[in-house]
């Protein structure tokens, strides 16, 4: 499925009675606004990615395994 499994992606695989695991590989906020500057994201694109990622994620539960990075 590659990197990135959507809600989407996983009400796919239950529809279809597919099995999956989800992996859910996440690091607070500044980390990832730290890494994004860094690696010369422009700052509009970085404060839309954030928001983005904090309605994307914020009541994700479906995850087997759980890993914050720092």
């Amino acid at each position: 499925m590659g990197p990135h499994m959507t809600r989407q992606v996983i009400d796919f695989l239950k529809a279809n009675n597919l099995p999956y695991m989800v992996i859910y590989c996440t690091a607070d906020r500044y980390t990832r606004y730290a890494r994004m500057i860094e690696r010369g994201d422009d700052y509009a694109e970085v404060i839309r990615r954030l928001g983005a990622d904090d309605r994307d994620f914020a009541d994700f539960t479906e995850y087997d395994i759980k890993h914050v990075t720092d």
